[in-house]
This record gives structure tokens, sequence and C-alpha cells, in this order.
């Protein structure tokens, strides 16, 4: 596990976007859970949403506010937090929120932010060519793709 963590930060300061992608049970979230604990310990403000839970742009806004302390809990102040840089971004079950949160994601990255989107694999479906660290195994990289 510490291996994977280690691949996604390096990822993730050479100024990628960062997609995990596998199986039910594979330790897609756990992975996640822990490089939210580094990035705070290393001063960077970390948002895990699971985007399963969020039905609605005002709720995923709404949600990235509280995490992130800001007292106005809406679009504008969001970006305007973002803007600043120094933030980590990580949506857990992406593919739930994609169609409301894909022009966020890129204002991120782009404002110098690091994002981190995960993806389950449903049995029998084709694993994504452009995730950059696919889980087959528990604790086990497949395939790695630097992007």
């Amino acid at each position: 596990m510490k291996g994977l963590v280690n691949g996604v930060l390096d990822s993730l300061n050479n100024g990628n976007i960062v997609t995990i992608q596998g199986s039910s049970g594979v330790g897609k979230s756990e992975t996640v859970e822990l490089l939210k604990n580094l990035l705070e310990q290393e001063g960077k403000r970390a948002v895990y949403l699971d985007m399963r839970h969020i039905k609605s742009s005002f709720q995923f806004y709404k949600e990235v506010a509280q995490q992130l302390g800001i007292e106005k809990r809406d679009s504008l102040s969001v970006y305007s937090e973002l803007n600043k840089g120094n933030i980590a971004l990580l949506l857990d079950e992406y593919w739930a929120g994609a169609q409301m949160t894909n022009q966020i994601v890129m204002f991120a990255h782009q404002k110098n932010n690091y994002v981190v989107t995960v993806a389950g694999t449903p049995m029998g479906v084709e694993l994504d060519e452009l995730a950059e660290y696919v889980l087959q195994e528990r604790n086990k990289i497949q395939t790695s793709i630097n992007l």
C-alpha cells in the first residue's frame, strides 16, 4: 500500500491528475483515505467526497466548502479558495458525479491543486487505458501508466 501511495504522491507532485481504478474490495478507497492523511500531514487541505452521496452541484459545493472551513458555502467561494492552491480534491466513485464536477476538477488542477479520482470497475468491464493506477488485487498495482 505504501508503494502505491508514494507513486500517487509522485504523480501529483509532477502535476498529474491521478485516477485510481479497480474492482470492489481491492483497496481504492482505503488508499485515498491514507493519501488524505499524508497530504494533511504535509500541510495540504484535503477534501474527500464519496460522489455516490452527492446528488446536486449545490450539495457538492456545500460539502467542499464545509471540509475546507469556508463560511459561505457556494460555488464562488469554493472557486476562490481553489484559486489559492494547496488543496487536494479526492473524489471517490467519481463516475457518479462526473458531469457536475468535470469543470471544477480541471480548474483545481490548473491552479496547482492535487486531484485524485477513484473509479470502481464492474466485473467484465475493460479497465480504462487512461487510469494511472489500476488495482487488480488488494494492495497490488497491476498497471501503472505515466501520463
